[in-house]
């Protein structure tokens, strides 16, 4: 049993500090077992060899604390089916979220890169939303230099992955989506050279009253955040649309080439997605983990204005390198009632994936929304750095 923390001094040997000191090889007559108990310095940058089990009871408000006392994170080869690890349910969404923010970080440095801006022109941007006001990003003496900025939904994305299993929920969703597709009229493929969209149908610059009144007219469970997030969104949207900083929507409605199932909207026929759900004992509610389609986010942007075009970019720099930086998407996925676990799909993380059996198709959604006019945000919902030091090297001589 080893404690490790600030009032226990670590060993020294042969001029080498040891926190913990693991025994000899010639000592050793049975085969050791550790129980490390620590708290701070534990968490935060030390090597426990042959680590398989963790409780992880430590509480932080700061995401930047939280994600030092995640480097240990991992697993040892071989051994990968024998680790486990014991957290709240709290720091688990915790932990979800920093993943996301980083992932975040990640490709809006990607884009400025993208687009030519120097570090000392653009603060790389950090989410602060709502939602996630128990987590703060960093401790307020570390904030000098940082200040809000719009950007509350700015490069938003969401998709709902938790449905009802309620019949007349399903049924509700389903014919709530017919009729908004009939009311959009024709669709617009022929308008955009797209080699993403076969089987798929577009509709272009949509008025964003129309997207929000069908999407309140929608019913998904909470947990869903873009769900929840509806209302908040179209205020936030409202303020930005009548700045000029973003337009209008497009629509995507994704078929897949070969289809066992297929559903009548008006003039054409769609070839219905097959997705299927986590075998779990909720009664009310269903998880499908993803239903979105990598390419779908990509199928309203003509080709001819994409910029070094590359099949393989993801999303966000395809749309960027068309300068759709304006426009948001909404993608509509309609699921077959009747699909089926495919033999590549069997089970997800450990999860066991079992077919779906309603009496009408499954409608879910997926959005997105890009940073949009930058020049003209208006209020805060992110952070970013002040900047107002000079970058060149140069010596101001006053």
């Amino acid at each position: 049993l080893c404690i490790d923390n600030c009032a226990n001094n670590p060993s020294s040997e042969d001029d080498i500090i040891l926190r913990l000191a693991y025994p000899k090889e010639k000592d050793i007559t049975v085969a050791p077992a550790f129980i490390v108990i620590g708290g701070s310095t534990l968490s935060r940058g030390l090597t426990l060899e042959g680590l398989t089990t963790t409780y992880f009871v430590t509480n932080s408000q700061q995401a930047d604390t939280l994600m030092q006392m995640g480097r240990w994170f991992g697993y040892r080869k071989n051994y990968e089916l024998l680790p486990r690890l014991w957290l709240s349910e709290k720091t688990m969404k915790q932990f979800q979220f920093l993943s996301q923010l980083d992932e975040d970080l990640r490709n809006e440095l990607k884009s400025m890169q993208m687009f030519g801006r120097k570090p000392s022109e653009y603060g790389p941007r950090i989410n602060r939303l709502p939602k996630v006001s128990y987590l703060k990003v960093t401790a307020r003496n570390k904030m000098q230099r940082a200040i809000e900025v719009e950007g509350d939904y700015n490069d938003y994305k969401g998709q709902t992955t938790a449905m009802f299993k309620d019949e007349g929920i399903i049924e509700s969703n389903y014919n709530v989506t017919h009729e908004f597709i009939d009311k959009l009229g024709d669709y617009d493929n022929s308008k955009i050279v797209n080699s993403f969209n076969e089987n798929s149908y577009i509709w272009l610059d949509v008025d964003y009253n129309t997207i929000f009144d069908y999407l309140k007219k929608l019913k998904y469970p909470v947990e869903n955040s873009v769900f929840s997030d509806v209302d908040f969104i179209k205020d936030w949207y409202k303020k930005h649309y009548d700045d000029g900083e973003l337009g209008n929507w497009n629509i995507v409605l994704p078929g897949i080439k070969k289809s066992t199932g297929q559903d009548k909207f008006g003039k054409f026929t769609l070839n219905l997605l097959n997705r299927t759900i986590f075998d779990e004992t909720d009664p009310r509610v269903m998880h499908f983990g993803s239903i979105n389609d990598p390419k779908a986010k990509k199928m309203d942007i003509d080709d001819r204005l994409v910029k070094d075009f590359d099949s393989s970019d993801n999303y966000k720099i395809h749309r960027n390198k068309a300068n759709a930086v304006k426009t948001p998407v909404l993608v509509i996925y309609v699921i077959n009632k009747d699909s089926e676990v495919g033999d590549t799909a069997k089970s997800n993380n450990g999860k066991k994936r079992i077919n779906l059996h309603f009496q009408h198709h499954v409608v879910g959604y997926d959005l997105y929304i890009p940073y949009g006019d930058e020049t003209k945000h208006v209020n805060g919902g992110k952070i970013t750095v002040k900047l107002e030091f000079d970058m060149s090297g140069d010596i101001d001589e006053e």
